[in-house]
């Protein structure tokens, strides 16, 4: 594909691979904030509040610890019960997942990596061209698709293939005439 306008350098375009990378790294944060959101069984991170005492480093550390220790993934007793004492308390601090809005998530990330390459959502059947699709709509993000993206870059193509193709055959003046055209 053909490459992109770079900001940091007008003069060394930047290829639409590295502005993908660039998404796909950004989605990835997403996808690694995702998988850590259920890893802990939907249940974010909190705060334990010792009341009535003043906790050194170590025990904290220790505290955090065994907390880790009996409710992570890796114990294998995610959903088990909490019990704290009469001088501990729990306060949530992230989000349920109710309260996540997934469904934003994923249209903004299918939307950046296909944006990226000139492609409508909808011609690959993404969820975000999926989500307010008709035939009609089809048929335009084809001819969009078409006269944008794949138009332009066959356009390109041919300009490359004529000047380093046919000059190889015919004479640059007979093809810069356009008198002998690929």
């Amino acid at each position: 594909f053909r490459s992109a306008y770079n900001p940091f350098d007008k003069f060394q375009p930047l290829p639409r691979l590295a502005v993908a990378l660039g998404t796909a790294d950004t989605d990835s944060a997403q996808t690694d904030y995702l998988r850590e959101f259920f890893n802990n069984a939907g249940v974010p991170s909190g705060l334990l509040k010792i009341v009535g005492r003043k906790l050194t480093l170590e025990q904290a550390d220790a505290l955090r610890a065994q907390w880790m220790a009996k409710y992570s993934r890796a114990s294998g007793l995610l959903h088990n019960l909490a019990v704290l004492d009469e001088n501990a308390e729990y306060q949530r601090l992230g989000a349920n997942l109710d309260e996540l809005e997934s469904k934003e998530i994923r249209l903004f990330t299918e939307t950046r990596l296909l944006m990226t390459f000139g492609v409508p959502p909808l011609i690959i059947y993404a969820y975000a061209g999926l989500e307010k699709a008709t035939y009609s709509n089809l048929q335009e993000a084809w001819k969009w698709f078409w006269s944008t993206t794949l138009g332009t870059l066959f356009t390109q193509y041919r300009r490359w293939l004529t000047m380093r193709l046919l000059t190889q055959f015919h004479d640059k003046e007979l093809i810069l005439g356009e008198r002998i055209q690929l």
